[in-house]
């Protein structure tokens, strides 16, 4: 199912406070609960303008802005010959982050991100497609639809994060 009016924009540092203002919005509506700060000391230290400029400079990622009718409503990141936990860098690319405004959810730009992910990783010759997602969150799941399945788990240790939601899961998909 294509979604009418949805495009994916690689990003370069002009679009900087446009992934700031994603960020920082989609992150305080989906996961403030995994905080008992709501996340204010995470979004301080890692959605600030110098950060996501070292992150746009580096030569395998790549960032890209979800637009639906022109309006920017997300963003996405990937790192291309990225290792996962079970596959060497040269099969792998990894979809660090995918963030999506609250008011787009269930409209399915999540599987068309997946599917343009996808078409990227074939066409760069990567035969596995690896994420990391919250144990406890509802993208989980999401992904587990998608066809990802959970290959590795650990603990994360931020400060003010809630014990119960520390678990990751290293997901990965086949080509």
């Amino acid at each position: 199912m294509q979604v009418p009016g949805l495009q994916l924009q690689v990003c370069t540092e002009n679009e900087i406070p446009t992934i700031l203002r994603v960020a920082i919005q989609s992150y305080r509506e989906h996961y403030t609960y995994l905080w008992t700060d709501k996340g204010e000391n995470y979004i301080a230290s890692n959605f600030t303008p110098e950060i996501l400029t070292r992150e746009l400079q580096a030569k395998k990622s790549h960032f890209y802005v979800v637009q639906l009718e022109s309006e920017p409503v997300g963003f996405f990141k990937l790192n291309d010959e990225k290792p996962s936990t079970t596959f060497p860098a040269t099969d792998c690319l990894e979809l660090e982050r995918i963030y999506l405004l609250q008011k787009v959810a269930g409209k399915g730009i999540g599987k068309q991100v997946l599917k343009f992910v996808m078409q990227v990783a074939s066409e760069r010759n990567r035969s596995i497609v690896w994420l990391k997602a919250m144990d406890s969150s509802p993208a989980k799941g999401f992904y587990e639809r998608m066809g990802f399945t959970g290959k590795d788990t650990y603990r994360l240790d931020f400060p003010f994060m809630k014990d119960e939601h520390r678990k990751i899961v290293v997901m990965e998909k086949s080509i």
